[in-house]
């Protein structure tokens, strides 16, 4: 256990309390304003602007995961023309499902050189046709740490010390850059036929982390901003994550997906609720996501949710 001292809680017995020391007593009136405090500090970070991994590996270890998703309603959704073609960009349809099924890996070869892989499949029900996208993305990521300035507010940590001058609070920050390529097959059924486009292309992330510790307790905040296929595409993504948890066992969070095609006017939210869990000694994890997505300019939104099953190793 990893804490600097146990904290009893008063137990009843055939309807009595057992006593409670008195030092003990004012150590859980100290901790008490501290969560509340963190707390706080979760609730207005929530809606900090709009998540990628960070932190760097030791050399050696990884990380695999599968993810099942999908998504259920009316709303609208950016289809992708075939690069070449005339009036090429993309147009919006509305989807009754959508379901889809992720792997995703990455291995340390060095404490500085982080390999990352993804293969997705996605099967979309549209109002004209079926489609089904294969996405294929191979990248390299590196540290940067000049830029792991942290998400905080400035002076948070400085604040918390003085107002809690007895607790001992930690503030670790990472910040890393991955160049990635990425890959695109969509295949569409309608009354035509099938109709097959692909799309080849690069991108450049830069992941910034922020992780505030009391104790085994920790406030864990992403955020990663993605352009796609350089400085003239128009097409960003940011993604933001923040969790409360406590040690590695189990957290409590919220993340945002924005992403925005600036030359189509296309904008996509969404948000989500997640749960993790890991167990005790165990390499483990399980993830459950809850939220929804809407398109800009179109009233209804979609009501997703995400399981996800991962392993580190060794």
């Amino acid at each position: 256990m990893a804490c600097d001292r146990m904290v009893r809680f008063a137990i009843g017995i055939n309807g009595k309390e057992k006593a409670v020391a008195p030092d003990e007593r004012r150590k859980r009136k100290q901790n008490m304003p501290v969560l509340i405090t963190i707390a706080a500090l979760f609730a207005v970070q929530i809606y900090a602007p709009a998540f990628a991994g960070a932190w760097p590996r030791a050399s050696g270890s990884g990380y695999v995961a599968l993810k099942r998703g999908g998504a259920a309603g009316n709303a609208g959704v950016y289809v992708p023309h075939q690069i070449g073609e005339p009036n090429s960009g993309g147009d919006l349809q509305s989807a009754e499902n959508s379901q889809t099924l992720e792997a995703y890996g990455e291995y340390a070869i060095s404490e500085n050189i982080l390999i990352v892989a993804k293969h997705l499949v996605q099967n979309t029900h549209l109002e004209t046709d079926t489609r089904r996208t294969n996405y294929h993305e191979l990248g390299l990521q590196i540290p940067v740490p000049f830029l792991a300035f942290g998400l905080l507010p400035p002076g948070s940590l400085r604040a918390l010390r003085l107002a809690f001058p007895a607790v001992k609070f930690s503030r670790d920050t990472a910040a890393a850059a991955q160049i990635f390529h990425h890959h695109t097959h969509i295949k569409a059924l309608n009354a035509e036929g099938p109709a097959v486009s692909h799309q080849d292309g690069g991108g450049l992330t830069v992941s910034v982390a922020d992780r505030l510790s009391w104790k085994r307790y920790h406030l864990t905040q992403n955020l990663a901003v993605t352009q796609f296929n350089g400085r003239s595409s128009g097409v960003w993504k940011n993604d933001y994550e923040i969790h409360l948890g406590y040690a590695d066992q189990i957290s409590l969070g919220w993340i945002s997906e924005i992403y925005e095609d600036r030359d189509q006017s296309y904008a996509s939210r969404s948000s989500y609720v997640a749960v993790s869990f890991s167990p005790p000694d165990h390499r483990f994890n399980l993830r459950v996501l809850r939220g929804q997505n809407a398109v800009a300019g179109r009233p209804d939104t979609f009501r997703g949710y995400r399981l996800e099953v991962g392993w580190s190793f060794p």
